[in-house]
């Protein structure tokens, strides 16, 4: 039987001792990271092959999974959202959606 990120989680809950604990949760966020380092590469050439193989428009991409055209181009040029933008370009964009509903 293979552990999940939530069996993982709660057997690091469960030790006793708190230095061990805090070692094990160090252990478990080094692990997400590299995780998360090979995703976004998963995940930027998946756009990459979308471009080349697909001969897609980043605005074809972004319909197709639900992006904004600016997030589409960060992920292929291999950069990370800033958490703050991402949020005011949402918000901008529910701002104008809304304007255009009415």
């Amino acid at each position: 039987m293979k552990d999940t990120p939530e069996d993982r989680l709660q057997q690091v809950q469960r030790i006793e001792d708190p230095a061990e604990r805090f070692r094990q949760a160090v252990a478990l966020i080094e692990q997400g990271r590299e995780l998360m380092k090979e995703a976004r590469e998963i995940r930027r050439q998946a756009v990459e092959e979308m471009r080349e193989n697909r001969q897609m428009s980043y605005r074809a991409i972004a319909t197709e999974l639900g992006l904004t055209v600016t997030r589409v181009h960060d992920i292929h040029r291999g950069t990370q959202a800033n958490p703050k933008k991402a949020k005011a370009r949402a918000a901008k964009l529910k701002t104008e959606s809304a304007d255009e509903s009415t």
